[in-house]
This record gives structure tokens, sequence and C-alpha cells, in this order.
């Protein structure tokens, strides 16, 4: 699949299980590889590589040769919004909307470096400061920004310059939705797993707990990939 941005062309490849492996943009590559869960196990982007650690579905850690080291700090309870990172050795605080998205990082003092602002499926409006973050739009439920116009989320990437996932639901490859992200209500629904829409308020407060373990023995057991079973979206 080949996503046109301005000027800027990338080219976009899968393997068997819908998982994106790799991205050439301006004759650079970007490689990813995963666990057997579909989590991400490492990123190779030209002489660096990141690896990543995870607790069940909360990434902790990211390091690797030639990469930075960040750690992430998330409340114990609920579904562990962001508190901070430290990132080489420099911590920065989280400041998060309502809506579960960065806006700010903070130092320890209270003093804004960085500021963010994206319309309601993520397109980024406004960026500023230097500090790597990951997290920004959909942060509160574990959505990764690999570039402006692409986050990773756990099973799929979505992609916000045209507001979809870029490849098929997993667990209903023929659907009518199969593309479609939160059931095109972005103020309503969020997806953490890229598997299923939940309404926002109900993964704020108690999270998708009840619906993982069912979503992954399905595909564990192969259900999915190609079949036309579903869970039913809230």
């Amino acid at each position: 699949m080949r996503e046109e941005t301005g000027a800027t062309s990338s080219d976009y490849a899968w393997d068997d299980e819908q998982r994106l492996i790799s991205q050439v943009s301006g004759g650079a590559t970007t490689a990813w590889s995963y666990l057997p869960d579909g989590r991400r196990r490492q990123r190779k982007q030209g002489g660096t590589t990141t690896e990543y650690l995870w607790d069940e579905n909360t990434l902790l850690w990211e390091r690797g040769a030639g990469a930075a080291e960040a750690f992430f700090t998330r409340k114990p309870e609920g579904d562990h919004p962001l508190l901070a990172q430290q990132r080489d050795g420099t911590r920065r605080l989280y400041f998060s909307d309502l809506d579960g998205a960065v806006r700010l990082l903070l130092t320890d003092a209270g003093v804004v470096t960085d500021a963010y602002l994206t319309d309601a499926f993520g397109v980024e409006q406004l960026a500023t400061g230097s500090m790597g973050n990951p997290y920004r739009f959909g942060s509160a439920y574990g959505y990764y920004r690999d570039a402006a116009t692409r986050l990773y989320v756990r099973h799929r990437h979505l992609g916000t310059s045209w507001g979809t996932w870029l490849s098929r639901d997993p667990l209903d490859w023929a659907g009518a939705e199969s593309y479609v992200y939160g059931h095109n209500n972005p103020l309503e629904f969020v997806d953490p797993l890229g598997l299923r829409a939940y309404t926002a308020k109900l993964c704020i407060d108690d999270g998708p707990k009840e619906d993982v373990a069912a979503i992954l023995d399905q595909l564990k057991a192969g259900v999915g990939y190609g079949a036309t079973s579903r869970l039913t979206s809230s």
C-alpha cells in the first residue's frame, strides 16, 4: 500500500497476520518485528534498533543501540494513565485532557516545554518543543505515535490523515467496517487494541479488560485473518 502526503510517499508492507513489517519512504526503510501476541518487539531504522518492554498491554520501556532510552510511568489503577517519562536522563511530566490526549510536557517545576494539539481523528494541528515523546493523541489508551500521520495501536496502525485503519480488522476481515476507526465517531469511541471499539468513558473508568482475554483467545485460535466471524462492538 502507498500513502502520499504532500510531496512525500510511503510504501507499506504487512505479513500474513496483517502486522505492519516495513515502510519505505524517501529511500529509507523502517522495519518492525512482533511478539507472538501482536505486541511490538523491535524497530529498526537506519543504524538504530529500538527494543520494547511490556507489562501486559502497557509499554514500560524502550531502548536500543543508537536509540534514546525512555521509561514511562503510569498510575497503577484504572486504565493506567500516563504520569511521566524519563528519556536519556531527562524527566518530563504529562498533562492530559479529558479525552485522554497528552497536551503538555512539563518539568518538575511546572514549566511547559512541549505542547500538542490534534483534531478528533488525531491529525496534528500543533506541536512545539523538542522532547522525544511517542504519546500524544489517544495516549491514555496506549496509542503510540510512529509518525505525524501514523499511530501504532497494538494490532493495527491508524492513519490519522485518512481517519481509518491502514489494515483490515483481523477479527472481521470481510466486514463493512473492517477499516473504519471508532464507528467514524472518535469523540465517543476508542479502540485500545485495534480490534474493537469501546465508548471512551467505559474504557477510562474500567478499561476493556473483560474482553481482552476473549479477543486474544480468538486470535490464538486463528479466528479472523480471513474469517468472517467477529465480536459485537459496543
